[in-house]
């Protein structure tokens, strides 16, 4: 049974049937309900490229940026909780009109300052241009507009639905895919390197009195080129490439190349390494990052356990 009736809202008009427009409202705010869920999946699915391009911007922190990037998802899957058991509905469709207008004036920005990369709205499984981004966002205010209107569902326990909403979205999202930065001790002890191959490299490389951060990807590796996107924003920060090295598995210099011009690396310096030598220094772990002042290792990362502050801290120093 639903609190208030719907037509009132219409039966004064002439053009408008109440129950039309009740029935419309209702599949409106379900159709709008099931973006915003859709919508928080595709981003989680594609978790690494999502919370990369919140990243890129270089605003906040590689940690911060994880939580924020789990958080806007969770927001999207509460939000769009309320609106399918229609409950909350003004407070859920003000939230979400507000955060479609906030979603608006970023992609805007971004057509200012000519940044083309899609704005991962629905992660890296649909790609929207920004016009049609934009037209998405202005369409679904529209609708909700419409939906605001509603009325709720007379129901017991409302309050303790909410709550047990908002907890569920919240934990779903960090169960399913928990940042990084809350199990780098985790990940770093599944980092190993053969200690005598490396310092082999050092020495062919002369690194014995300098400090070097040493990437160690392959052109072609899938989580190599996720962490050459944290490498550019790090370079961003330190505003200093000359303690940034990365070695190539393999001499493919077109694949090299693109790979550094691909994520802005080109002020770099580079080196490549046969493919067997390679894998003997990584164990066969791609990537391998190095914190290595005057020829000592000092830290070693991977993908998921390399953290900012360490290499920016190092090459400020």
């Amino acid at each position: 049974m639903r609190q208030g009736i719907y037509q009132r809202h219409f039966d004064n008009m002439p053009f408008f049937n109440g129950k039309i427009m009740f029935r419309l409202a209702a599949i409106i705010k379900l159709f709008s309900a099931v973006v915003f869920i859709i919508s928080a999946i595709m981003k989680l699915v594609s978790m690494d490229a999502f919370e990369l391009y919140l990243y890129s911007f270089g605003i906040f922190s590689l940690d911060f940026t994880m939580i924020a990037a789990r958080l806007l998802i969770a927001a999207e899957l509460f939000l769009g909780s309320l609106l399918l058991l229609g409950i909350y509905s003004k407070f859920a469709v003000n939230t979400s009109i507000i955060m479609l207008f906030g979603f608006t004036g970023f992609i805007t920005y971004l057509l200012i300052v000519n940044n083309h990369e899609h704005c991962h709205c629905f992660g890296d499984l649909v790609v929207l241009s920004h016009p049609l981004s934009i037209i998405k966002n202005l369409l679904l205010v529209g609708m909700l507009v419409i939906a605001r209107k509603t009325s709720d569902w007379i129901i017991r326990f409302r309050t303790v639905i909410l709550a047990t909403l908002l907890i569920t979205s919240i934990a779903l999202v960090f169960i399913i895919s928990p940042p990084d930065c809350l199990r780098r001790d985790y990940y770093k002890s599944k980092t190993t390197y053969n200690e005598q191959k490396l310092n082999e490299f050092i020495q062919d490389q002369n690194l014995q009195d300098k400090k070097k951060v040493a990437f160690f990807f392959g052109a072609s590796c899938h989580y190599c080129k996720l962490t050459a996107q944290k490498l550019a924003v790090f370079l961003d920060k330190a505003h200093n490439e000359n303690n940034f090295m990365i070695v190539f598995m393999g001499d493919n210099e077109t694949a090299n190349q693109k790979f550094l011009q691909e994520y802005k690396l080109e002020k770099v310096n580079y080196t490549y390494l046969n493919p067997m030598d390679f894998l003997k220094i990584t164990n066969g772990s791609l990537p391998l990052v190095f914190i290595l002042d005057k020829g000592e290792v000092v830290e070693t990362y991977g993908y998921r356990s390399l953290r900012e502050k360490s290499v920016l801290d190092f090459v400020a120093q």
